[in-house]
């Protein structure tokens, strides 16, 4: 994977704003943001020039909030417009995914642009979700999404537009990673270079994606792509062969609530 280069991907004037941005939060909703960063396109390595940023964080509440009857709203999102996308999950919102192995929650922790972040708890609840998640879980969460932006994207047309295109593509190359690191999936990357790299994408195919990409960083968000039969095949056969592997998986196991709940309990405020 070539050397992430924050500049080239990441304005430094646009992030100070959304540094601003994520400090008013904090006060306008008496929130302690614990981790904030970078989850689209400019962390997935597939960014336009005129891309959005797509800011996520994770925030807890001071303690006296939960204590309510009446549970409050376990999201804080911001107006979207042309420029941000801002968007966060309560403590106990994203625990009860992680629960789930959903694959978004460690996305957010690995993203490769961070905004603001305290590395305690980003390491403490990579660990939370490395004895949480499960692998079968994992698997069907891309699967399902590259299947369900297959049935967007090709019933319809010959041609897609690029960053389409690798909403089927990033499943699948996440799904060959999680074959080729057995192990290892709580550090599965969130970057697609980096997950081609760390498995055994053949060359061809990494070949077209990586032109993809360079296709994406000069040209318009919308720009359009013809399909490409070497990354039609690719996908499809990484989904079919996934589907496969599920069948033959054992059950998933129970969820650990008394480690959720420590875990919680330690970063109230």
């Amino acid at each position: 994977m070539p050397d992430f280069n924050r500049a080239e991907v990441i304005d430094p004037v646009i992030e100070t704003q959304i540094l601003k941005t994520l400090d008013q939060i904090e006060q306008d909703h008496d929130v302690k943001i614990l981790h904030a960063a970078e989850s689209g396109s400019r962390a997935w390595g597939f960014h336009s020039p005129n891309s959005d940023y797509d800011v996520r964080f994770m925030y807890v509440h001071k303690k006296d909030w939960y204590l309510s009857i009446y549970p409050g709203r376990d999201v804080i999102e911001l107006p979207i417009n042309e420029t941000y996308d801002v968007s966060g999950w309560d403590l106990k919102k994203t625990l009860h995914l992680a629960m789930k192995s959903n694959a978004v929650v460690m996305e957010w922790l690995q993203s490769p642009i961070q905004y603001k972040s305290n590395p305690d708890f980003v390491n403490e609840m990579i660990a939370f979700c490395q004895q949480s998640f499960d692998r079968k879980a994992l698997m069907y969460h891309y699967l399902n999404l590259g299947i369900r932006d297959i049935d967007k994207t090709w019933r319809t047309s010959n041609e897609t537009q690029i960053k389409k295109y690798f909403y089927i593509l990033r499943p699948a190359i996440a799904l060959r990673w999680l074959e080729c690191n057995a192990d290892g999936f709580e550090a599965l990357p969130m970057n697609v270079q980096a997950l081609m790299e760390q498995s055994d994408v053949p060359e061809a195919v990494k070949s077209s994606i990586n032109e993809l990409i360079e296709q994406k960083r000069t040209k318009q968000e919308k720009a359009m792509t013809e399909k490409i039969e070497r990354l039609d095949e690719f996908a499809l056969q990484q989904y079919e062969q996934t589907r496969e592997q599920l069948e033959k998986m054992p059950k998933s196991p129970a969820k650990q609530i008394n480690a959720a709940d420590q875990f919680f309990q330690k970063w109230l405020i």
